[in-house]
């Protein structure tokens, strides 16, 4: 963990899961109850229900449905892309519910904490939060990737020290909420914008920390495969040492007998 950064309570996690669990559970209901497709932007929550009859897309193109957006969902740089093709083994999911979070630009990010190796460590939040869902279970593999796209500010500046990555909000350990980049690809970003892909739906945001942690893994990931080959190096040399040993062994046995019997004679 770096030095300028420290860790955020659990209570702090706890609370981001709890308001995005609050508001997932108040789209639950809507969803639940809505045979229409639904739009309705707040001052800092976006929400659309759907029916998955074609590729899910939000904000849309549509002119019509935009003009229901408040300015901050038209003027984001966020967006939502799901293919239909990811359900075509699954006929019992027939909507879908997106719900984003705006992130206050006037508040200092969070910062992230975890403790697995599968996690992002010393992170700050720096998107919004957008949560996907469907009308089945949350822990379902996606056959085409779920791809979001997240606008972010300032990191023309940041970027030189930090980097980015995309996660999700993982509640799967009980009693433990952090974020987790498990089934998700950052796969490109630009000064104001980030793309990720994930095989999966859930709570999803994008998180920048000190760069020197990307390249700390990359170097953890150089020290590993440089060990694994010297290993498989020694290995090799001990079965090489094994194999020509008995040939030198045969070639002294050989002479002792040779030189034994000529000194008999």
């Amino acid at each position: 963990m770096q030095d300028n950064m420290t860790d955020t309570p659990d209570e702090d996690y706890d609370t981001i899961n709890s308001i995005v669990t609050s508001l997932e559970s108040v789209v639950f209901t809507l969803r639940s109850n809505q045979t229409n497709d639904f739009v309705s932007v707040k001052k800092s929550i976006g929400v659309k229900i759907g029916t998955i009859s074609q590729d899910v897309q939000f904000p849309t193109s549509n002119r019509s449905v935009s003009n229901l957006f408040d300015n901050w969902i038209r003027e984001t740089k966020n967006t939502i892309v799901l293919s239909k093709d990811s359900f075509d083994d699954l006929a019992e999911i027939t909507s879908y519910s997106i719900l984003v979070i705006k992130r206050q630009e006037s508040s200092e990010p969070q910062l992230s904490r975890t403790n697995t190796s599968r996690t992002i460590s010393a992170l700050k939040i720096v998107s919004d939060i957008i949560a996907v869902s469907v009308d089945a279970d949350q822990g379902i593999t996606l056959k085409s990737p779920l791809t979001l796209t997240f606008g972010v500010s300032n990191l023309t500046q940041l970027e030189s020290h930090v980097t980015p990555a995309c996660v999700y909000l993982d509640t799967s350990v009980s009693g433990h909420v952090t974020w987790s980049r498990k089934g998700c690809l950052t796969e490109s970003f630009t000064d104001d914008q980030i793309i990720c892909k994930c095989n999966h739906l859930t709570s999803f945001a994008v998180l920048m920390g000190p760069k020197q942690l990307a390249e700390h893994q990359a170097l953890t990931a150089l020290t590993i495969t440089g060990c694994s080959v010297s290993i498989v190096c020694l290995i090799i040399t001990i079965i090489v040492y094994l194999y020509l040993w008995r040939y030198v062994l045969y070639n002294t046995v050989t002479q002792l007998y040779f030189w034994g019997f000529r000194e008999s004679t």
